[in-house]
């Protein structure tokens, strides 16, 4: 992360981008040392970040280009490997969970939301973004073959080593049920 944590927020509320800014900017907190920049809406966003990047994203769902957990689904789909906590008005519990479920590493609501809390949330999101951005490639280089199966039976994840005893690309394997039987646990 370096000396700074490059937060950057795809926010289209300028009142709230402006509370985003002083939060992150509050000197008095460290560590760690924020910078911030923001984009209005999610074209916006995508440039900036493939442009200039960022240690961790602060993502409003609902923008003037983009709209509910698709919003997620965009970035999510361009930046894999970026933290990202969504920042929502909504309130619906089944739309968090389900962007949790997609990768998120944090949902939280915009009213209420303090100082400290936000910090500590962009913190704990991007240390858990790096942890498993680095399982990710420990096991995208295994020569084992090794599957993420969920309880219900869909395939999450497989590496390199597994699609070749499967024989099938992770494309054809991945968000559909596992072709083979799986104790859970294993």
């Amino acid at each position: 992360m370096g000396d700074f944590t490059r937060i950057f927020a795809i926010e289209d509320d300028l009142d709230y981008v402006q509370f985003l800014r002083q939060v992150l900017l509050d000197h008095s907190a460290q560590p760690p040392a924020f910078t911030f920049d923001y984009a209005p809406s999610l074209g916006e966003g995508l440039e900036a970040l493939r442009s200039r990047g960022g240690d961790a994203v602060l993502l409003d769902l609902n923008l003037p280009d983009s709209q509910g957990i698709e919003t997620y689904r965009r970035l999510n789909a361009r930046f894999p490997t970026l933290a990202v906590v969504i920042l929502t008005a909504l309130g619906d519990e089944s739309l968090a969970a389900e962007a949790i479920r997609g990768g998120a590493e944090d949902f939280l609501p915009k009213t209420g939301l303090g100082a400290a809390v936000l910090r500590r949330a962009l913190r704990y999101a991007i240390q858990r973004r790096k942890l498993l951005n680095q399982t990710k490639r420990i096991i995208l280089a295994a020569a084992d073959g090794m599957a993420v199966v969920s309880s219900e039976g869909g395939t999450r994840f497989v590496n390199p080593a597994a699609e070749a005893i499967l024989g099938r690309r992770s494309e054809e394997l991945v968000g559909r049920p596992f072709p083979h039987p799986v104790d859970p646990g294993e």
